[in-house]
């Protein structure tokens, strides 16, 4: 029979036939019922280009949360927005058109921004159609139209009127680039390369000097008092007296602080006027005069004297050069510095006193953490990101931006008296550009207003698109219906603005949570784990990947690559590899396409055990689907797919389909399952690839879309058991023999077939060892099994060394105990005496301290555990620092594994299973360890019980073996492979004995080391310290290196009397130079 597919290969260009299908049919049209499914779809915002590879896959995966949604029944309501407010789009119109927003008319300069974009949201909803995103585009909405402008003026005037939003004078955090105030929340923490300058201060009527050190001297005109800690012996004669400040000769009193850190520097501390917020804290409980040393134009102000005008940096260079000359500076020190930078320009925030409009959220926290612990977060993790967040709130929320581009405050202030005046809700205002809608002023009746320039915080209109998309205040029966939304789906590093603001407001005005679930994301990174840029030159444009690959192979890498929540690398060549899977589909579908779909069939053996698996599929799919977590059933579909469907059962039943040799009721049960099999597949797939799955589906087994089909039920079929798997094995093939006997055997067949592998494995598991299928004559295995029973009987060893024996050395190779040997070898069992056997101690200790942490601390990372001097160390990713109590709690759990006695197992696994398998248990650092050993290198687990860790090994026989002669140290930093561009890891340190004496006693010598530790005591007596931006370098302090010198000077009068004189001894080499 001819295939119904005749096309050899899946072609992407049949996706854009397929769109337009959709369109033409109205597939995923919204008319909204009682019950209904709404996604608050992320306006995404149009930048600049490419679009960001990282937000296509995101789509990507929203798209899919949709598609499943309406195949379980759902009417899914998924609007597209487009997100136009803000600060991006200002620099990109200023750096595209070589202008500054604030020498262009106002007017002049919103268009320009306008036009800039329309150009760029054109290309991303091209983008995002080419994708097969199935939301409602012929309704998008915009953020910077009227009517969403409207919403944002109108919500807001309604908390004026109930009090929520007040003016006020504050320290503001300042991003001088963009010229406008900025929220906590839009600042991150970068760590950059300073200076950290010691300076000399005159301690006035005296010959004496403190010294501080600061990174920021160019404050100095802004320093108001000196603080020293209370407790701090070595200023205690000085408190209350005058300090004279370098460079500006300013009197400053000397006082004392609990803030103040006794290790720090020299203990010793400047207050200046908005240097940071512990400084402007400082400033308002010592009651001090506030002097503002930096303007709105981001340069120093006029009390900066010579260096007025100059930008900090370059202040900071030049008053380090006079500090210098003046003979005020001690030392200089090239550190790395924790810097607050703004999250939009990358530059450092600065600390500016400004009228600001604030929106009241302190007195909201506690109801926010209520709000929040309702919500079910999609992973889970994720939450604990808000919950942080909500902790640090200390304070209101800065609502007005002093910026161009966003919706404008509408506010009018009297010409006579400054009374504000906000007019009535419904209309959008431009209170810069039109006449106050109010007639009179309320407090002087005065006609004549002033409207207000400042915009909004982009965040208040974006914490508004669940009421903007469900009609809030427009359309009240649309909104009763579909608003609270289901789901936000969303990036996690937006969940303290975007997500803590919209629960905020939308509580706020509708006094109900705006979803019930929200979809976290993890970053896009570049192929080596960086963040991708334009200037780094790693950015990909996702527009000509879906164009030459097809939108479905870009979708099946996202679902496939992307363990949800998880950061995750774009690479070109893995998306291109993808379309190894759609090939292999749409082979098996070309296939089977030969063969008619008929309604029923009387199963065999064989089509029972597949249609046992492909139940099995379909629950792990279910499970994948309802968590929206795609990597889930992208991986069970593919392995399913391509090792189990493909590669045994068509090739065990491909000649009974045929209805060779085979009578009809056969062939029909073949046919019958396959087709069963296939369309299964595709249902399954079908969110995921939405465009392949379609024109299968519509060529094989419907005119209707597969997208309006309901997904499939679980059968709960009566899962094969491996016996059943070899009777079906048996019926399709002649086996000429089964022994399975106490040695490893042999299954030998008449002839040989693809499928042998699968079958090896459910023979191993059975029987616990290998068997492998081969066609070999009886004579070689006797032969084999004789000389593995004479190598038994020649292994016996004494009881007592029995007892003792930890693992073996077996020709020089170390071995686990349960190794087996098939040839003459020399072998030694290696104990606890032996540091061989120490070592295996050690990192035995190490995997069941890795396993403690996975128990007590789930979504932790394990990465690598090595043995070292002593002891073992194992880095971890996790997002909390471990504590002291959190190591007490791992060593227990430990000595709870060792009575567990859990026995130990090693496998071999193939390369890709591994890889795929800790990915899809979210270890990403153990899936690239294993992507980076040799390909002629077996990929060796160890089990330890259930817990299982890629390791060479050799291991104990089982976890009680270890005993419990272990301590866990101290916690450290440690990166990635060793790497500071790579992610900082926690590193827990341990050390492990063969008994409880030999562990008392190296903990009695560290406990003395200590004592005599010269870093600790250099630090302790005031002689010297160290620090960790500069490894083995001594710092020295005055006290020490006095004493420094004094040594040298009496070891040259040692020698000088001696007799010894200084010279230089040249080598042949150096003489030569």
């Amino acid at each position: 029979m001819e295939p119904k597919i005749s096309e050899k290969a899946w072609n992407p260009q049949l996706e854009e036939n397929i769109l337009k299908q959709w369109e033409e049919n109205k597939v995923y049209d919204f008319t909204p019922k009682e019950d209904n499914f709404t996604i608050d779809t992320p306006p995404p915002y149009p930048s600049g280009r490419p679009w960001h590879i990282g937000a296509a896959a995101h789509y990507s995966q929203i798209d899919m949360i949709a598609r499943t949604a309406r195949m379980a029944g759902k009417n899914v309501y998924f609007p597209i927005g487009i997100d136009r407010n803000g600060l991006p789009v200002e620099l990109y119109t200023e750096k595209k058109h070589k202008i500054r927003m604030r020498e262009t008319e106002r007017g002049e300069f919103l268009n320009l921004c306008r036009d800039a974009l329309d150009d760029l949201e054109a290309e991303m909803i091209l983008i995002m159609k080419s994708l097969g995103i199935s939301g409602d585009f012929s309704n998008y909405y915009r953020t910077d139209s009227e009517e969403y402008r409207s919403l944002t003026q109108s919500t807001f005037i309604d908390l004026w009127k109930k009090g929520e939003v007040y003016l006020a004078n504050r320290p503001n955090n300042y991003d001088w680039v963009s010229g406008t105030t900025i929220a906590d929340a839009e600042i991150i923490y970068d760590d950059l390369q300073t200076k950290l300058v010691y300076m000399k201060f005159k301690i006035k009527d005296t010959d004496k000097e403190i010294i501080i050190a600061s990174t920021r001297p160019e404050l100095l005109c802004a320093c108001r008092t000196i603080i020293v800690n209370p407790e701090d012996e070595r200023y205690s004669e000085f408190i209350g007296k005058k300090i004279i400040v370098p460079i500006t000769n300013t009197e400053v009193e000397l006082t004392t602080h609990h803030s103040a850190k006794q290790e720090f520097g020299s203990g010793a501390v400047m207050v200046c006027s908005y240097g940071d917020q512990n400084d402007v804290a400082l400033f308002r409980e010592l009651q001090l005069e506030e002097i503002v040393a930096i303007g709105l134009n981001g340069r120093m102000t006029d009390v900066a004297g010579d260096y007025a005008g100059l930008k900090p940096k370059q202040a900071r260079t030049k008053i380090i050069e006079d500090l210098e000359n003046g003979g005020f500076v001690e030392k200089i020190e090239d550190i790395v510095h924790r810097t607050p930078i703004s999250e939009r320009s990358k530059t450092p925030i600065e600390i500016i006193p400004m009228e600001e409009y604030y929106l009241k959220q302190k007195d909201k926290i506690e109801k926010m953490k209520e709000v929040g612990k309702e919500i079910t977060f999609h992973p889970t993790m994720h939450k604990q990101i808000l919950m942080n967040w909500l902790e640090s709130i200390n304070i209101d929320w800065p609502i007005s931006r002093r910026r161009f581009y966003g919706t404008e405050i509408p506010i009018w202030y009297c010409k006579e008296c400054s009374e504000p005046h906000v007019p009535e809700p419904g209309k959008y205002y431009r209170p810069w550009n039109e006449k106050c809608p109010i007639a009179n002023c309320t407090k002087c009746n005065s006609s004549e207003f002033v409207g207000e320039e400042r915009t909004f915080d982009t965040w208040m209109d974006s914490s508004v698109s669940p009421l903007f998309i469900s009609k809030f205040s427009r359309d009240d029966e649309f909104f009763k219906k579909v608003y609270p939304a289901t789901i936000r789906p969303q990036a996690k590093d937006i969940v303290r603005t975007w997500l803590y603001y919209t629960l905020l407001r939308c509580e706020e005005l509708t006094g109900e949570k705006p979803w019930s679930e929200a979809w976290v994301m993890g970053y896009g990174l570049d192929e080596k784990g960086m963040k991708m840029s334009k200037s780094k030159g790693n950015a990909i444009d996702p527009l000509p990947v879906i164009e030459k690959q097809g939108a479905d192979t870009f979708r099946f890498w996202s679902a496939s690559e992307i363990n949800h929540g998880q950061d995750f690398r774009c690479n070109e060549q893995k998306i291109d590899s993808t379309k190894k899977f759609l090939s292999k589909v749409w082979n098996v579908s070309r296939f089977l396409s030969s063969f008619p779909v008929i309604d029923s069939g009387v199963p065999t053996d064989s089509d029972k055990w597949i249609l046992s698996e492909l139940d099995k599929l379909v629950k792990e799919c279910k499970k994948g689907y309802e968590e929206y977590n795609f990597f889930i059933p992208a991986i069970a579909i593919r392995e399913f797919t391509w090792n189990i469907f493909a590669a045994h059962y068509i090739e065990m039943v491909k000649a009974r389909a045929y209805g060779i040799d085979f009578s009809d009721e056969e062939r029909d049960g073949a046919i019958f399952t396959l087709h069963k099999t296939l369309s299964t597949i595709l249902k399954l797939l079908a969110p995921i690839t939405p465009f392949i799955t379609e024109h299968l589906w519509k060529t094989l087994y419907s005119d209707e879309s597969i997208h309006q089909q309901k997904q499939v039920d679980v059968e709960n079929i009566e899962e094969q058991t491996e016996s059943s798997l070899i009777k079906a094995f048996i019926s399709q093939f002649y086996l000429s023999e089964i022994k399975v006997k106490k040695y490893p055997t042999e299954l030998l067949i008449s002839h040989d077939f693809e499928g042998k592998a699968l079958i090896e494995s459910v023979l191993r598991e059975k029987f616990e060892k290998s068997i492998k299928i081969k066609a070999k004559v009886r004579g070689e295995r006797l032969k084999w099994l004789q000389m593995a029973k004479e190598n038994a009987e020649n292994a016996a060893i004494s009881k007592s060394l029995e007892k003792k024996a930890l693992i073996m050395e077996v020709d020089g190779n170390l071995k686990d105990l349960s190794f087996e040997i098939t040839k003459n070898s020399k072998v030694k069992i290696i104990t606890a005496d032996d540091k061989d056997g120490l070592d295996v101690l050690r990192h035995d200790a190490a995997h069941i301290m890795a396993m403690s942490v996975q128990e007590l601390f789930p979504g932790t990372q394990v990465t690598i555990g090595p043995v070292i001097e002593n002891g073992f160390y194992y880095d971890f990713a996790r997002k909390e620092p471990f504590t002291e109590e959190d190591l007490k709690k791992i060593e227990e759990k430990m000595k709870e594994i060792v009575d567990r006695d859990e026995k130990t197992k090693r496998e071999v696994w193939d390369r890709d299973k591994a890889v795929k398998h800790f990915k899809k248990k979210g270890e990403i650092y153990k899936a690239e360890l294993i992507e980076s050993i040799p390909k002629d290198e077996e990929v060796s687990i160890y089990f330890h019980g259930e817990w299982h860790d890629l390791c060479r090994g050799p291991h104990l026989s089982s976890t009680g073996k270890i005993g419990k002669f272990f301590k866990l140290t101290k916690v450290s930093g440690a990166y990635w492979r060793g790497d500071s561009n790579n992610e900082m890891l926690q590193r827990i340190y341990g050390t492990s004995w063969a008994s409880q004496k030999d562990l008392d006693v190296y903990l009695e010598r560290i406990e003395e080391a200590e004592k005599r530790d010269h870093r600790k005591l250099g630090k302790e007596m005031d002689l010297f310290h160290f620090r960790e931006e500069s490894p083995g370098s001594v710092f020295w302090h005055e006290k020490g290196w006095n004493l420094f010198q004094k040594l040298i000077a009496y070891m040259r009068s040692k020698q000088d009397d001696a007799g010894y004189k200084d010279c230089l001894l040249y080598t042949s080499d150096a003489a030569d130079e």
